[in-house]
């Protein structure tokens, strides 16, 4: 795989930080004016389509991305070339931005789910930033830690919770299902196939699907072909063993 972009990234208008509408919960939110100002100066916005790589494992840290809209999943190469899902984010999350703290090439692969809207900080725009403002370099580190705290996690959910558990979990997770969210308007959904839910929970499409089934003949969940569809909430949480939101902000919805 070549690094980074595969095909040119779209230009797109780029908004300005202090009226995005992500900004209220966005890891940028606590920057003073000034700082804000030179990330409106150095970001470019840009769309990216479905399967379209952001980033490559191993290429340099050039900039560290901002979710504006869309998905994209994060992904490691086993020993066999076999493909892991380390997480998917979402807005406002960021993403290689470690990579940029640590002066190494990007850990994993960054690729568009779907149509996908970023805005590009260059690498030494992004570490002026964290020079220049204690509380958002602080906001950094509380990111990296609550991170490692979602792998650690995640490591011992592998290993104490069975497919089904893992898998409502996720889709919970996937789909904002929030306790704490009002109702929406439209119901939720996750547009994801099942080989990347695999991937996601660490088991094979085959275990997926009779976990989806098991799900939809509890009426918990809605499938078809292209997308699940969450109908009973509170059915969906007994199954997976608790409430997978319990102890995370909004910062940490990249699962």
């Amino acid at each position: 795989r070549q690094h980074e972009v595969t095909r040119p990234m779209k230009r797109g208008p780029t908004p300005h930080c202090d009226s995005c509408p992500l900004s209220p919960l966005g890891i940028f939110r606590r920057l003073p004016a000034e700082q804000l100002r030179l990330l409106d100066t150095s970001k470019v916005s840009h769309v990216i389509g479905a399967g379209q790589i952001l980033f490559d494992e191993g290429a340099p840290p050039l900039a560290t991305h901002c979710i504006c809209a869309g998905l994209v999943k994060v992904t490691k190469l086993g020993p066999r070339g076999e493909e892991q899902i380390i997480r998917v984010l979402r807005p406002p999350d960021i993403v290689g931005y470690r990579a940029v703290l640590a002066g190494e090439p990007y850990s994993a692969t960054a690729q568009a789910l779907e149509e996908t809207t970023v805005c590009t900080i260059p690498a030494q725009a992004f570490l002026a930033l964290i020079r220049g403002s204690s509380d958002f370099a602080l906001d950094v580190l509380a990111m990296v830690a609550r991170e490692l705290r979602l792998s650690e996690d995640a490591l011992i959910d592998l290993s104490r919770k069975s497919v089904r558990q893992r898998l409502a979990g996720v889709l919970l997770v996937l789909s904002e299902a929030r306790p704490t969210e009002p109702p929406r308007r439209r119901p939720h959904l996750v547009r994801l196939a099942r080989r990347d839910l695999a991937r996601l929970i660490g088991t094979s499409p085959e275990s997926v699907s009779r976990a989806l089934h098991r799900l939809a003949a509890e009426d918990s969940i809605q499938c078809s072909r292209t997308e699940i569809r969450l109908r009973n909430l509170p059915a969906l949480r007994r199954a997976a063993g608790g409430d997978p939101f319990s102890g995370l902000d909004r910062d940490q919805l990249g699962y």
